[in-house]
């Protein structure tokens, strides 16, 4: 294949890899370096080269910016870094075949999928960028962009073979650490209900970041909706545009064409709002006209302060749970919005209600700091030997 097409297709998926100096990419050399010894076990300085490669263009990218010295100690830092991650890898596998938790041909299969996935996706992209590329270039090139991310078919299985012991060893943990007293989920649900008890009530903000998170809100302050939005925006290029402009003091010109767009998209909104008063679906027309919002919800209350007034009194003027508002303007569009439903106060949530899913929370914890403890253990115990200079 011909350099040129190897650099068109290159620059816009994966920035100017091929620009990286040759001897960035991981040599034979350094494939018989060891950096360090875990329980006898050798990590190559290969390894810690081949996930430098995206750092690497990084660091060139910043050489205008930072002087050699600031980028050399930025790549020396990061390379240890890696080898840290490396080791604690290595220790982690040494362990988890030592007790027991073996590569099976399942696990080699699923490994061998992943590689696979690997080079369909990389595939696939280069098929929709260039249509008519030969099968021996699309080979050729999937191999070239993996080589230029520091990936190797070795890599990728050893990783995905890593990955299934890992996860043998969490399900074993979760198998283990399946329950907890209820005595402690009452203790949490009492520490938890007096500490929003007095932040929510400092700030209705925390309290409907809560429920952004999904977190448990056992302490409910005020009555509030739930509000979903379906977005008409103006294209991103316009957007871009509007920024530029209002960033070089363009208000005026700025304006004109927020004007024109929201004229532009108007026949939309209408449209929009015409099926909805002929009955259709509010979550069918978020999925047509706001790409990934069909999860997208805000909690609003007459307390909120997050929103701007046009917002909050379109969501609070809502007749009732399943109707919609009038468009509302935006600097870059229209929403519509839909009362979904209420969230009611309460001081505090019934410890039944919240019982469940308090229960998860603290059998997760309990399931993370095991595994933590665990690694730390495995960490001390292992015999791990560096040798910090072949990392220069």
């Amino acid at each position: 294949m011909k350099k040129n097409f190897l650099v068109l297709f290159i620059v816009p998926l994966f920035f100017v890899f091929w620009s990286v100096k040759a001897e960035r990419t991981p040599t034979q050399e350094s494939a018989d370096v060891i950096t360090a010894l875990v329980d006898g076990k050798p990590i190559y300085l290969s390894q810690v080269e081949a996930q430098m490669t995206t750092l690497d263009m990084m660091y060139l990218n910043l050489s205008g910016s930072l002087s050699e010295a600031e980028i050399a100690e930025k790549k020396s830092k990061a390379k240890n870094e890696i080898l840290d991650k490396l080791i604690e890898e290595q220790v982690v596998q040494n362990k988890l075949v030592s007790l027991g938790f073996t590569v099976t041909e399942a696990i080699k299969a699923q490994a061998e999928e992943s590689y696979q996935s690997t080079i369909r996706s990389v595939e696939d992209y280069v098929k929709n960028s260039y249509p008519d590329i030969s099968e021996a270039d699309l080979e050729e090139t999937a191999q070239w962009i993996l080589k230029n991310q520091g990936l190797s078919k070795e890599s990728i299985v050893e990783n995905g073979i890593r990955k299934a012991l890992l996860d043998a060893y969490k399900n074993q943990i979760e198998d283990e650490i399946n329950r907890v007293d209820e005595s402690a989920v009452k203790a949490y649900y009492n520490s938890l209900y007096s500490e929003q008890k007095i932040s929510f009530t400092k700030d209705i903000n925390l309290f409907e970041q809560v429920l952004l998170s999904g977190e448990p809100a056992i302490f409910r302050p005020v009555e509030t909706r739930i509000i979903k939005q379906l977005s008409i925006q103006f294209d991103d290029e316009v957007i871009g545009l509007l920024n530029q402009l209002n960033a070089y003091g363009s208000e005026e010109e700025a304006e004109k064409m927020r004007g024109d767009q929201y004229n532009r998209i108007s026949a939309t909104v209408n449209n929009i709002m015409d099926r909805l008063k002929s009955g259709e679906s509010f979550d069918a027309l978020m999925g047509e006209f706001s790409e990934d919002s069909s999860d997208t919800v805000n909690y609003v209350s007459e307390r909120s302060t997050r929103f701007s007034e046009d917002y909050k009194t379109a969501a609070m003027s809502i007749g009732s749970t399943g109707q919609y508002s009038e468009p509302i303007k935006t600097a870059y569009g229209y929403l519509i919005l839909c009362w979904e439903a209420t969230i009611e106060a309460a001081d505090p949530v019934a410890f039944e209600t919240v019982q469940t899913e308090l229960e998860s929370i603290l059998i997760a914890s309990k399931r993370s700091a095991a595994m933590t403890d665990q690694r730390e253990q495995w960490m001390n115990e292992a015999n791990i030997e560096i040798f910090a200079d072949k990392l220069k």
